[in-house]
């Protein structure tokens, strides 16, 4: 299930590290591959489900081109959203985090073992288990609560009652960070997950998503690059 024959060269930072995001104050190492100073940039977490409707693998795209210039995307490398947003940052030369659910040096799932590679290479790697240890399924619950810490904020795509991008939307509230959902989600009565956050920003489009952003992380006194105010749009 998971292939510890990876192709590239890791190292890990510890809280000393001028890398080392502020939230994350629960782990001694966070083993990483690729470009370390993207964890000092703003970044949001877009997730959701393993098996996205086409709707929400468009939503995905279009969340991905409208942050892209602005934010780093931050995802989980999980089949469905999480895959689909790091294939268009990647696309759109856009920085992009992989927060993964195994060690470092495993992959998995083994159908995005090229994609883990190429967030390697251009992106950015990183893992809280050491190398070597056997993969259990809490880790990647694990991964979403140190996945909504390294991000500002978490936009929750599309996912059903239950689902990991929803475990992680609700680290992110319980931490004080913003969760984004869009609207046609929130008004979806399939699912009672997008009404059960205490106060969840609404997006009504993509290109609304960084607008949004630095309003909230304003109101937080987040730090946020300078350039970040300048709205060109």
């Amino acid at each position: 299930m998971y292939n510890f024959n990876v192709k590239y060269d890791f190292d890990f930072i510890t809280p000393q590290s001028p890398h080392w995001p502020e939230d994350v104050q629960d782990l001694q190492k966070l083993w990483f591959c690729g470009d370390i100073s993207l964890l000092d940039e703003p970044g949001l977490s877009i997730v959701g489900t393993r098996h996205p409707s086409s709707r929400g693998m468009q939503l995905t795209r279009d969340a991905v081109d409208a942050i892209g210039d602005e934010f780093v995307i931050v995802s989980g490398l999980a089949l469905g959203i999480d895959g689909t947003a790091h294939i268009q940052a990647l696309a759109r030369n856009f920085r992009t985090v992989a927060v993964l659910g195994t060690p470092i040096d495993a992959v998995y799932p083994k159908e995005h073992e090229m994609l883990q590679e190429m967030v390697a290479k251009c992106g950015l790697l990183v893992s809280q288990f050491e190398p070597g240890t056997k993969v259990q399924k809490y880790f990647f619950m694990q991964r979403n609560l140190t996945m909504s810490r390294i991000s500002r904020a978490s936009l929750v795509v599309e996912s059903g009652d239950g689902g990991g991008g929803v475990s992680q939307a609700r680290y992110s509230e319980a931490g004080g960070k913003p969760v984004l959902i869009f609207r046609e989600t929130y008004e979806n009565r399939t699912y009672l997950w997008p009404r059960s956050f205490s106060s969840p920003v609404i997006v009504d489009k993509p290109k609304d998503i960084t607008r949004h952003l630095k309003a909230r992380l304003r109101l937080n006194n987040q730090p946020l690059q300078p350039e970040l105010f300048v709205d060109n749009h």
